[in-house]
């Protein structure tokens, strides 16, 4: 139970995936953030052209995969 007028953090780990389910992890930044929530907040923000993993210690929470508009942009695949 969080102390009164103190929020609770939890550390999260996202994680770039260079190819298709390898993950590179000398790629791995951790965040604290309050829940899920903020942390899929945050996570969303490091997609560009790979796919982004967001985990907490061994849980999984979710993968984000690069939008059209990011990978149009830089040209490498039109």
């Amino acid at each position: 139970m969080p102390l009164r007028g103190r929020q609770t953090v939890s550390d999260y780990s996202i994680y770039v995936l260079f190819d298709e389910e390898q993950v590179l992890s000398d790629c791995r930044t951790i965040i604290s953030c309050a829940d899920d929530e903020e942390a899929i907040r945050v996570a969303e923000q490091w997609v560009d052209l790979h796919d982004v993993e967001l985990w907490q210690s061994n849980r999984f929470i979710t993968r984000f995969t690069p939008r059209p508009e990011h990978i149009a942009v830089t040209g490498f695949w039109s």
